[in-house]
This record gives structure tokens, sequence and C-alpha cells, in this order.
């Protein structure tokens, strides 16, 4: 199995002697990767089952089950809670001939999952197939989840949007992904099923556009291409900037945000897509940061100057700021300690703060 197939954490449950045997086999293929950590369900050690599915549905978790679909269907139910956190869910018959998913398919990763698995356990002579029933994989379309995930739009506030766009992906619509330069190599993305005309089906003509963005879209998005007037454009932000800063002690928010407003717009970039703040330790406490990422919803991070300092070469060096606080570029040296980027080179100053903005996808 690939490793981004792999979540961290497995529980597997087995009841009959070939299931167990089963299940000894899948866990070889799963601790392959060290880091990896497998929990097979015994009844000798394991009095409660109740207990392990608990855990099981924590994030990050993925849940296992070796028999028939109805005793895994019936343990879950009392545990599941929404599709946007709810673990993938994996039912496999003992002869280990079909690798079902029964929950979060997409999200989880239950699909990627069990395909994977499936393939590896044919490499030790199982007849195993995946068994997908979700609508876009059906049709060999890619879930709009996944394309969320891979570009950094956060699910939540599209609910909506993701399940009306796979519908209409079921119903022979087209989604076109037109992404930002800043964000991907590709420019765009064209979902559609293009087995609609061979099962002669009543195919939805509307096309979907989503610009999915770092930047104002003006700042790089152009009809090229003779569009039709069926199409619906719709602009989404990817969340997936890493914002390193520093700033003079005791700094006003509304100095310490305008500043950042000009930053953001010498780029193009939109607040909106910031993901995390990232600064040193000494300003964990830092009211102009800590207000920012209270408002903008987002986690702020700090960094012992050891951490940052292999970086500090990168960037030109301030004498006070080193005086002051151990290292001579704050803003610069976080954003490129967490995000690798070219573009986190560039430090904004203005007004007793600096910036450093890098991309955590490209």
């Amino acid at each position: 199995m690939n490793l981004e197939d792999k979540p961290l954490n497995w529980i597997i449950f087995s009841f009959s002697n070939r299931g167990k045997a089963l299940a000894k086999d899948i866990e070889v293929i799963i601790s392959s990767d060290e880091q990896a950590q497998v929990l097979i369900y015994d009844k000798s050690v394991h009095e409660n089952i109740q207990a392990l599915l608990q855990l099981g549905f924590c994030k990050g978790n993925a849940i296992l089950f070796i028999g028939a679909v109805g005793i895994a269907v019936r343990a879950i139910a009392p545990y599941i809670n929404d599709k946007l956190t709810d673990p993938a869910v994996i039912v496999i018959d003992d002869f280990g001939e079909f690798v079902i998913p029964i929950l979060s398919g997409h999200i989880g990763g239950a699909n990627r999952i069990a395909s994977a698995l499936s393939s590896a356990l044919k490499e030790k002579r199982y007849h195993s197939k995946p068994v997908i029933t979700t609508a876009t994989d059906k049709r060999g379309v890619t879930g709009i989840e996944e394309i969320f995930n891979r570009y950094g739009v956060p699910y939540q506030p599209h609910r909506a949007l993701m399940k009306r766009l796979n519908m209409h992906l079921a119903n022979g619509g087209e989604v076109e992904i037109c992404l930002d330069p800043y964000l991907a190599d590709v420019d765009r993305i064209l979902l559609k099923d293009n087995t609609q005309t061979e099962r002669h089906e009543e195919v939805d003509t509307h096309v979907i556009r989503l610009l999915i963005t770092l930047r104002e879209p003006t700042r790089w998005f152009e009809e090229v291409l003779p569009y039709a007037n069926n199409i619906e454009t719709l602009v989404l932000e990817s969340q997936s900037l890493l914002l390193g800063t520093g700033s003079k002690k005791g700094l006003s928010f509304e100095s310490y945000a305008y500043s950042l407003e000009v930053a953001l717009k010498e780029e193009g970039f939109l607040i909106g897509c910031i993901q995390k703040i990232a600064s040193i330790s000494l300003k964990k406490d830092e009211l102009c940061m800590c207000t920012l990422a209270k408002q903008l919803d987002v986690e702020f991070v700090v960094h012992e100057v050891d951490k940052l300092l292999p970086y500090e070469s990168l960037f030109k060096s301030s004498e006070f700021v080193k005086g002051k606080v151990g290292i001579g570029s704050v803003a610069g040296t976080c954003a490129y300690y967490h995000t690798q980027d070219e573009k986190a080179l560039k430090v904004y100053k203005r007004n007793g703060s600096t910036f450093s903005i890098g991309r955590l996808i490209r």
C-alpha cells in the first residue's frame, strides 16, 4: 500500500478463525509503514467492543471489519456523526475476496484504502477486489472532496456545494476546475462522466466552473476559450497560505492589520487563504497576532529561535532585531521553516510589523 493511503491508526475486528488469519496478513501489510499502529480486536483481551469503536471514531483512525456487512453496520450505527469527521470504515469477507468501503469513502479515504488494500492482498494470493459504490467513482470521475482536499479548499463552509457538485457529476454534468498558477502547475481539470453517452442516459449540459485561488482571480484568470453561456462560475479560496510574522512589542492591532492588508495586496493574496500564522516563542502572547488568529479562526504557532536559525542566512538580517530576540529575521524564517517556498523569501516590512507569505500547497 502507498503511504498516502494509510491512516496512522487501524482497528481491526475479526471473529472467525479464517478472519483472524486474514487480520494478521493485513497487519503485516499495514505495518510495513513504521508509523502505522494496528490494533486487532481479541475478545480475550478486549472485553468492551464499544470502547474500541469509540476509539476508532476518533479523527485519523480507520476501522476494518472482517465479516458480514450487517455486523459492521449495526456496530458502527451509534457512532456515526458527520461525513466530514467520521473515519474510514471498511468491510472484508473472511475469504478476503470483497473489500467494501461502507463509510467515509471520499473524505475519510475509505475508497482509496479499499483499492490499495485489495491490491496488496492480491500480492498475498487473495482473490481480492474493491467494491466501490459511490456515484462519482463508479463513473470514473474524481470525487469533488478529493479535489478540495488536494488544493486546500475547506470542507465545512462548502458542505452543500460538495453535495451539489457530486450530484451534478452523477447526472452527467461537467465541473471545470481552474487553478491559480500559484497553486498548481496544471491550469485546468475537467471532471466529466464520459460513460453517459455509452449508456444513452440523459446528460446535464450545464457546466459549473470552480476558480480555486490564492489570489484575487483578476490577477490570473482570463477567458481564453470560447465558452457557451451555460457556465456558472464560482470562486473558492484555497486555505493554504502560511503567514510568518514579527512585530514590535505592543503594536496596535489596527496598525498591524492594515500593514498586513498592504502586504497581501502586493501579490493579490486573499486573507481568507491564510491557514496558519507563525512567529517566535517570544511573541506567543503578542496581542496583535493573537487577535488576527482569532479573527481568522486559524492556528497561531510559535517556535524557539534555535529551530529557525538554519534559515537565517536566507534573509537580510537586522542586528537590532537579533539583539532583541536572538534572530535577525523572524517573519521570513518562520514562513520558510514551514513551507520551503521561494515566495516566503520575500519579506514585507511596514510600521513595526513584518510579514512573509509561503505556500503550503504548490
